[in-house]
């Protein structure tokens, strides 16, 4: 008689922890929006679920688990997908021993230049552990790069948007318990949750941010600016429609915002970064390029070993030069 291998306890508790696509989209895909944000969102929550629910075992293989998503997302969802790695390999730390020392040898094994997506992604599983409790997530900091570690409050700032904000604007209080680069980086996130939460509607999100402290202004027309650098990537002409509608005082982070989503995309998938190009004018191009390379500079003008004070260093100094650039 053939035997069959029992499954390890610590896949049969992941298994639990899978996730559906298909409620996320019920909920935050309502069917009187308009149809394209209707089905380019809904094609983002999926592929972010199911790169979280590829990587729930308790062993990976970097190699398969790469192959099956490349195979199965085309080259401008893929990156969402490796985004909600970084929300599985958060999730597998409950269960796996060493499950948090080991999330960045992981993401290296898997597909590094997905770097950010990584981090992003872990800051939901963050948030969903620890909520705003800051002693939680020190013990995962400690195991980060030291530059980039802020960026998990992208993620914390995106799923408190996403999840929290409308129903109660005043949930963001609670991010007073972090330090404030940490803060910075949480209205970062909201501003990326708040291009979703109003439908790609510019005039909405606009309207909203005027509801925000301003010291924190900046930080979130950055997130606005990064969401539609990577959302709308292959519409540059819609992206430019935007750049126009933007305050002058707040262009400069929105223009920091765009040019790090187009870093990350260059980063990402190189072919597909020269396919979108060649079919954009050359004054975008241009625009494009020079943010690219505005941020290349800034970034090896600091420390990336610098802990926690590179990443704001790194905005800051980003929207400096191209305030400069714009004037």
């Amino acid at each position: 008689m053939r035997k069959t291998s029992k499954a390890k306890p610590g896949d049969l508790l992941l298994r639990l922890a899978w996730q559906n696509p298909d409620r996320l989209i019920r909920r935050f895909v309502d069917h009187s929006a308009p149809r394209f944000f209707r089905e380019r969102f809904a094609r983002i929550l999926q592929a972010f679920l199911t790169g979280c629910n590829s990587v729930l075992h308790t062993q990976l293989d970097g190699e398969i688990i790469r192959c099956q998503l490349d195979q199965r997302f085309d080259a401008f969802y893929r990156g969402f997908a490796f985004e909600g790695i970084g929300l599985g390999l958060g999730i597998r730390s409950a269960v796996v021993w060493r499950g948090k020392s080991q999330f960045e040898q992981e993401m290296q094994r898997i597909a590094p230049e997905y770097v950010y997506q990584y981090y992003v992604g872990l800051g939901w599983w963050l948030h969903i552990r620890y909520g705003f409790r800051m002693a939680g997530y020190r013990k995962w900091l400690a195991n980060l790069h030291p530059g980039y570690r802020p960026i998990v409050f992208d993620g914390v700032g995106f799923r408190t948007g996403l999840f929290l904000y409308r129903q109660n604007p005043r949930i963001l209080e609670k991010w007073n318990g972090f330090v404030h680069d940490y803060r910075r980086v949480c209205f970062q996130g909201l501003g990326r949750s708040f291009w979703f939460l109003y439908q790609f509607d510019f005039a909405r999100v606009a309207a909203e941010i005027e509801r925000l402290p301003d010291r924190y202004r900046a930080d979130t027309y950055s997130g606005v600016g990064l969401a539609i650098a990577y959302s709308m990537f292959d519409r540059m002409d819609f992206v430019c429609l935007v750049l126009k509608q933007v305050p002058d005082k707040d262009k400069a982070a929105f223009l920091q915002g765009l040019a790090f989503g187009w870093e990350a995309r260059k980063l990402q998938n190189p072919m597909f970064w020269k396919e979108v190009v060649s079919r954009c004018t050359d004054s975008q191009c241009r625009m494009m390029l020079r943010g690219i390379e505005t941020v290349h500079q800034v970034r090896s003008c600091f420390d990336q070993t610098d802990h926690d004070s590179f990443y704001p260093k790194w905005l800051d100094e980003t929207r400096r030069r191209l305030q400069r650039m714009k004037g």
